[in-house]
């Protein structure tokens, strides 16, 4: 089986870098069904300038939570004295299976999420691939795989400088990002919707078409329009996916099965792969690329204020 491993990262491009990167596995005890071990690994900036690695077992139990915290300044050992409650790794060598889960630790952290620097101010930083992921190249992050516990943070906070208040401000933050999104998205079909000569001239919206999780505009292309008929409009910010595309292709031949003159479709995007627009020739779906200064530029020539506000933050 896959290990599974948890990892909360707390970045700060304009400050200390990695603030935190810290990861663990978690495993049921034998023979103690009410206890598990996590073994984990924390890195980052622990104050004064100074940025810390180490390693830790936390002991977990049914209803009552996290009961200790031991440290191993090192990948072998030896264990130190327990910081927070008492346990039985407390002094004692660390084992070579333990110390092959903390290599497990090291090597996914420093291969998928931080690198050391050489940097008066920073030690440690993200790898280009991670700030691809995470979009933080200019906003402080926090983030967490879905199966990390939070309160493990707020429990090891005596022995570590973990900022709590961090993630509250990302998640305001992140709120503020997904009510943006939301805003644009709205702002989009609307202007298609009240403007639909934006997505081609002679056409006349008539509805939208609710298919699964997808809102989708319909036109009709009027008589002195070539080629006249239906147009189904698919509009998102965002890349095309390929099951977007094959999505839109089944919902235009159903279309089309159920009588329509002729029926077009158009997939509005921000961005498509060569492959991607080699399957949308493939279904005959026509491309429109989305760019957020066209569109704001187009709504303000039709000095629509409503719009303009929905696409000015």
């Amino acid at each position: 089986m896959k290990p599974t491993f948890n990892t909360a990262i707390q970045y700060e491009p304009r400050g200390r870098a990695v603030r935190l990167a810290l990861v663990y596995r978690r495993f049921p005890r034998a023979g103690d069904p009410r206890t598990h071990d996590l073994f984990g690994l924390m890195e980052g900036y622990s104050g004064g300038g100074c940025y810390e690695d180490r390693f830790f077992h936390v002991e977990e139990r049914c209803k009552e939570g996290y009961i200790s915290y031991t440290p191993a300044y090192y990948q072998e050992g030896p264990w130190q004295e327990a910081e927070i409650g008492a346990s039985d790794f407390a002094n004692t060598d660390v084992s070579p299976e333990i110390q092959k889960i903390f290599e497990s630790l090291s090597t996914y952290l420093y291969e998928r999420w931080i690198t050391s620097v050489d940097d008066e101010n920073v030690w440690l930083d993200l790898t280009p691939g991670a700030k691809r992921r995470l979009k933080c190249a200019r906003r402080n992050v926090f983030y967490k795989t879905s199966r990390f516990n939070k309160d493990l943070l707020e429990f090891l906070s005596p022995v570590w400088p973990i900022s709590l208040s961090f993630s509250k401000e990302n998640e305001a933050f992140e709120q503020k990002l997904k009510a943006r999104s939301r805003m644009h998205q709205q702002g989009l079909e609307e202007m298609l919707a009240t403007y639909p000569e934006f997505a081609g001239s002679g056409l006349r919206f008539v509805g939208r078409q609710r298919v699964g999780r997808r809102s989708l505009l319909l036109f009709e292309a009027e008589a002195e329009a070539e080629p006249e008929g239906v147009v189904i409009v698919d509009a998102k910010w965002g890349n095309a996916t390929a099951t977007e595309i094959r999505n839109l292709a089944q919902f235009k031949s159903s279309a089309s099965r159920d009588g329509a003159a002729r029926v077009r479709a158009m997939l509005f995007r921000t961005r498509a792969s060569d492959e991607q627009l080699t399957l949308l020739t493939q279904q005959q779906i026509e491309w429109r690329g989305l760019d957020m200064r066209d569109v704001r530029n187009f709504v303000l020539r039709q000095q629509d204020e409503t719009l303009a506000e929905m696409f000015a933050w």
